[in-house]
């Protein structure tokens, strides 16, 4: 297979707002004032060039027997792929006329890298993977079931002595439905088996070349006071030269059951075992000059289960209804993390550290019990409140008063602080709510009658939390923008009631650390957390079937007339300002575009 991308850049100095150093504007000057700002960081033309080739091979065979009530099937083959990928990139600076984006047309300096976009800066890369694997099935007379795999996979992405690896798992399955002392049972009783399975699989995604020791290259321009850039490289990378696949144990127990021929029911429960993760390696003493190298360190656990219910029952020859129910749930511990201070702060802004303990998606936050009203005591030029220092949440000229956030010393040390910022010593903070996905379900309910068809399917988080760092979420998060409507409801001396505290702008800045954002009003808290749970009709469709005499003496097999919607009706948090299915980056922002409600037309012909 072969792919080729190519994409060019352009663009030319335009006025802009510069909202970011300064705003010297109100709401009566801004609608006069002309932008001030000459953006000449556009002004340039680029494109970059990628081409990519990806080889594929499959071979298996499979072998089947009977001996009476005995089945074997075998199946085994081998698969492998190859790809290699290079990409290039060029810059001018400084167009002639920004509406005619030609290198020739460009008169600046030249660049062959340094894009903002890294995705489109040179690069070459080659991998490849190869396994082989089989797998063989028995039963006895359709009662005892028995599958056993096993995979020997190599990859590229490791060193020669780690390459391969080597996956088996099991299943058994106990029909007991067709056992003879069931006889008596199977007038109503049409299925009823156990599962249990236990088995691995390999996880290959470590990036290109993670075990090699790398020197970058660099210009220093401090050497020689800038007159000369001398090629120089960076210290060597610090890796794991033993690094191998992340393993993934899974054991299953489930159960199959359906009765009267219309309700049928099945259950599992799991857990996955993830060992091997990358994670950082020992602590090394800063004099070293490198950061700890990942190693196949970290440990995680998910449990799980998941349960489905399906009814479908033929009403006559020209009615049947039906009834599907999907609901699941899992949670992901770290079992094992290089992290024994269990420090909380962040590694990235949406990068939490693990430690052994560490529930994936937890949220660390305040409590925020109400808004502060003109009785509550504040002092020390806006410092304390109630007698609660509450400085080390501050930023800036922000005082809190009347209308800001009421948060509790739940520590009882006088302080709103985080402690030492661990888990065992967080202060006032505390797990406040979790981004998993709780407690997900699906509902496709339906049915027919003399040539009309209806089916519906709904789609819902039962729980769900998030902290969105946002001016779409939070008033003036980071500058005085637009105030959106969602956040009308702000506290005044006449509405004492709010929801939304006293507007003040500039609450971005991180104050506490130890894995919260913002700072003032806007310190993650209980009170502006999201809740991101929802409820949504997916789809909903309507038709109707033309009678067969009629359609046939058209010469058609089939004539169907339809109308479908989708996305109709969502039932969410009536505070929840963004679309509760978008991803977690979209959320942490808060602009993105909402799923689109849709209805449609239609006819269906079959010849």
């Amino acid at each position: 297979m072969y792919e080729f991308y190519n994409r060019k850049q352009n663009g030319g100095k335009f006025l802009a707002w510069d909202s970011w150093s300064a705003m010297p504007y109100d709401a009566t000057t801004i609608q006069t004032a002309t932008p001030a700002t000459l953006e000449a960081g556009n002004d340039y033309v680029a494109q970059s060039k990628s081409e990519s080739t990806t080889n594929v091979v499959n071979i298996y065979g499979n072998y089947k027997k009977q001996l009476g009530g005995h089945n074997f099937k075998v199946l085994g083959g081998f698969n492998s792929e190859w790809q290699d990928f290079s990409r290039n990139y060029a810059r001018r600076n400084t167009l002639l006329d920004k509406t005619k984006p030609e290198f020739n047309l460009a008169v600046g300096e030249q660049f062959v890298s340094g894009s903002a976009n890294t995705s489109l800066n040179p690069a070459e890369t080659t991998y490849s993977i190869a396994g082989f694997f089989a797998r063989l099935n028995y039963d006895y007379n359709g009662i005892y079931l028995l599958e056993l795999n096993a995979r020997y996979d190599g990859s590229s992405k490791f060193p020669t002595n780690e390459q391969w690896g080597f996956f088996p798992s099991a299943s058994v399955g106990y029909k007991i439905v067709n056992e003879k002392f069931m006889e008596g049972t199977r007038s109503w009783l049409n299925d009823l088996k156990l599962r249990a399975s236990i088995g691995s699989i390999g996880n290959q995604n470590v990036g290109n070349n993670a075990f090699l020791s790398i020197l970058n290259s660099t210009n220093p321009s401090w050497v020689n006071s800038g007159s000369t850039l001398p090629p120089s490289t960076g210290l060597p990378t610090n890796v794991d030269p033993a690094l191998t696949w992340e393993k993934v144990y899974t054991k299953d127990v489930g159960i199959d059951i359906k009765i009267f021929d219309m309700l049928g029911a099945s259950f599992d429960w799991y857990q996955r075992d993830t060992k091997g993760m990358l994670a950082p390696g020992i602590t090394l003493p800063g004099s070293f000059g490198q950061s700890a190298a990942q190693t196949n360190s970290g440990n995680m656990r998910t449990k799980g289960w998941e349960l489905s219910l399906n009814f479908n029952k033929q009403l006559s020859e020209t009615a049947s209804v039906f009834v599907d129910v999907a609901l699941s749930d899992y949670k992901s511990v770290i079992t094992k993390w290089n992290n024994t201070s269990k420090l909380l702060g962040l590694v990235t802004p949406t990068t939490y550290p693990y430690y052994d303990g560490y529930e994936i998606g937890q949220i660390w936050g305040l409590t925020s019990d109400r808004l502060l009203q003109a009785d509550d005591v504040i002092t020390n030029n806006g410092k304390t409140v109630n007698g609660v220092d509450y400085s080390k949440t501050m930023v800036g000229n922000f005082k809190y008063g009347a209308g800001d956030v009421h948060y509790l010393d739940l520590d009882g040390d006088g302080v709103i602080s985080r402690g030492a910022g661990t888990a065992d010593d967080h202060g006032d903070l505390k797990k406040i709510g979790n981004t998993t996905p709780r407690y997900k379900y699906g509902i496709t309910l339906g049915g027919k009658y003399r040539g009309f068809d209806v089916s519906g399917f709904f789609q819902g988080v039962g729980k769900r939390d998030y902290w969105a760092a946002s001016d779409a979420v939070l008033p003036f998060f980071r500058a005085p923008q637009q105030m959106y409507a969602n956040q009308a409801d702000y506290w005044t001396p006449e509405n004492t009631d709010a929801y939304w505290p006293n507007p003040y702008y500039g609450n971005e800045a991180n104050t506490l650390g130890s894995g919260t954002s913002g700072s003032n009003n806007f310190v993650t808290s209980t009170r502006y957390l999201l809740n991101m749970s929802y409820l949504r009709l997916k789809n909903v469709t309507l038709g109707y079937s033309l009678p067969k005499e009629l359609v046939q003496r058209a010469r058609l097999e089939k004539v169907r007339i339809y109308a479908s919607g989708e996305n109709l009706v969502t039932w969410a948090d009536k505070r929840l300002p963004v679309d509760p299915e978008i991803d977690e980056t979209e959320v942490f922002w808060g602009r993105a575009y909402p799923y689109t409600k849709t209805v449609s037309f239609g006819v269906e012909l079959s010849f």
